[in-house]
């Protein structure tokens, strides 16, 4: 289930972008299903800021389609943002057992650059 988040009074700041990998040890990129036409899936890292809350954190967004055009520091606009969470399994060694938590997989329609308007001067 991919859950939309509201994003009005969110600012993004571009930290960079890469190929999707499939895995640690498999390095091609990812692709989406053959239903979806084999799309390459990019993983944007953006600085995600809440102009309410005064706080920010650090995303990682994934995007299929072409190799998106972005620039690092300045201003993007995303375009329907959701995000799916999952379960994940990690060993904690001090307490020699595996510890169960919920992870976020962030997902967008789009990454592009923001209106002139909004980037920052140069």
């Amino acid at each position: 289930m991919r859950n939309r988040i509201d994003i009005t009074n969110m600012e993004f700041r571009v930290m960079g972008y890469g190929p999707r990998q499939v895995s640690r040890t498999d390095k091609t990129q990812k692709r989406t299903p053959p239903s979806d036409g084999k799309r390459p899936i990019w993983s944007v890292r953006l600085l995600a800021f809440d102009t309410v809350a005064n706080s920010s954190e650090q995303i990682f967004v994934e995007i299929a389609g072409d190799e998106p055009q972005l620039k690092v520091n300045e201003v993007a606009t995303v375009v329907n943002l959701t995000y799916v969470p999952w379960a994940a399994a990690e060993y904690d060694k001090s307490k020699d057992r595996w510890v169960g938590k919920v992870m976020r997989a962030y997902r967008a329609d789009s990454v592009v650059m923001a209106d002139a308007s909004n980037r920052r001067a140069a």
